[in-house]
């Protein structure tokens, strides 16, 4: 039986603005700070004591920035950064861009939506959008796709 008993220290700061120019933008982020060590390994591990824990990165941040073009459109720029983690309980990895390791990453993504009425309570919906717009190479335990380029159509009934 491997348990494990860890300290987290965290600090989150969360930003949201609807009115920043215009009314016509939306803002919103998100930056989360946190670390976590193990405190006691009850079992065959005493050497993980003090190490960080696993899948835990210190630093996580977002922010999107939506730009109401009408009242039908909009066009969105969203930000994804997460620096470095663990996956080794040892914290012995050193190579994140690899299958098995979990990189550093920095997304930027891009969306214009559009609905329209089309009667009878009905919404049609487009989109479009590009992400992983800068074409970031990053793993978590195996490669994340690349720039990706999408479209969809939906109805709202």
């Amino acid at each position: 039986n491997r348990r494990k008993r860890c300290k987290n220290d965290n600090f989150k700061l969360i930003l949201k603005n609807k009115l920043i120019i215009k009314n016509n933008f939306n803002f919103f982020s998100k930056i989360d700070y946190k670390y976590s060590f193990v405190l006691a390994v009850f079992g065959q591990a005493p050497r993980l004591v003090g190490n960080e824990w696993t899948r835990v990165p210190h630093w996580r941040a977002n922010a999107t920035l939506t730009y109401h073009t009408t009242p039908h459109w909009d066009n969105i720029v969203a930000l994804q950064y997460r620096s470095n983690q663990h996956i080794r309980a040892d914290n012995t990895d050193t190579n994140q861009a690899v299958y098995g390791g979990s990189s550093e990453y920095v997304l930027v993504n891009i969306k214009s939506d559009f609905k329209m009425d089309v009667g009878h309570d009905t919404t049609a919906k487009f989109s479009v959008g590009i992400d992983n717009l800068l074409d970031e190479e990053y793993y978590d335990f195996h490669p994340y796709p690349q720039r990706t380029f999408f479209a969809s159509i939906g109805l709202d009934i």
